[in-house]
């Protein structure tokens, strides 16, 4: 059985365990296997108690989320804190997409799923797990900017997702230095069988609360005070969807508004105010808003000719 049928199963107990309140295994049970009649995939989703149980050791190993049984209701429930979370860090999305398109297979012509997908996706699980057991990692690596690809040997810290693409942080052997790695340029990954001990995981989590995509500031870097004005129609996108958590609306008007963020200027959030053309235009810092005339200079010279 593939890896991502499991991930299936324990996507579908984890979102049935959110709705039911403390159903029992028969119930459990039974909703599996309507889920694997309605797929056409019996097998996947046919499981024993024993099965179950091992099942809730994974979710809790992989996901971080408990699943316990309570004697007085008679049944399962699910931390719905930890969920929150790991939905927050966006493993269960991937996995939750995985589930509708095998369940919308038949029907083509009425879901239109986003077709960009990044190589390297298929070793998100084996880090992932590496990560937990705190072991190292070796793979081939291609940079963009270079021929040939070199040998690596990481501590794998954290996973990141920016823009489709998952990237790895962590110690890498040769330079001594924390690296981030892109899963599209890897090859050939093995973990194990050496063990590490780090205390940076945290560290750099924090460092990226303030940071917009996957590039680290740099030392001696402080968070800026950025004000934006965009216009009234992409604020709606903005609203909708926040570029980062620390984004207030500090003025609102027919016209547009300004919003405010809490940030490091690093070269991905220069590039995804760039992507908004003329809905935006920076105001603070003006360090930041003289970085953004040269560029949409180089922009209209490309042009010219």
């Amino acid at each position: 059985m593939a890896k991502q049928d499991y991930i299936l199963r324990h996507n579908t107990i984890i979102t049935f365990l959110r709705k039911r309140h403390y159903p029992s295994f028969e119930a459990i049970l039974q909703h599996l296997k309507h889920q694997g009649e309605m797929l056409g995939e019996q097998d996947v989703y046919a499981i024993s108690q024993r099965t179950f149980q091992r099942d809730i050791g994974v979710i809790g190993k992989l996901y971080d989320i408990e699943i316990t049984y309570s004697r007085e209701k008679k049944g399962y429930f699910i931390n719905e804190e930890d969920v929150e979370k790991t939905l927050r860090e966006s493993s269960l999305y991937a996995h939750e997409r995985l589930r509708i398109l095998r369940i919308t297979g038949n029907m083509a012509p009425y879901f239109i799923p986003e077709k960009r997908n990044a190589k390297g996706n298929e070793y998100l699980l084996e880090i992932a797990l590496a990560i937990k057991s705190k072991l190292r990692i070796q793979f081939n690596y291609q940079k963009f900017n270079e021929s040939e690809a070199s040998l690596r040997y990481l501590e794998p810290y954290v996973l990141k997702e920016f823009k489709n693409r998952w990237y790895v942080l962590g110690r890498d052997d040769k330079s001594g230095h924390i690296k981030t790695f892109g899963l599209d340029r890897i090859e050939g990954l093995v973990k194990g069988p050496e063990r590490f001990r780090y205390e940076e995981a945290h560290d750099i989590a924090d460092r990226y609360q303030y940071c917009l995509g996957i590039l680290l500031p740099k030392e001696g870097d402080a968070i800026e005070n950025i004000e934006l004005w965009v216009s009234d129609l992409h604020y709606n996108y903005l609203r909708t969807m926040p570029l980062h958590f620390t984004q207030k609306q500090m003025e609102c008007d027919t016209d547009g508004a300004i919003i405010s963020l809490q940030l490091y200027v690093t070269y991905d959030l220069i590039m995804e105010l760039l992507s908004m053309g003329s809905d935006v235009k920076v105001l603070n810092p003006p360090h930041l808003a003289e970085k953004m005339k040269v560029y949409f200079a180089e922009c209209a010279a490309l042009y010219e000719n």
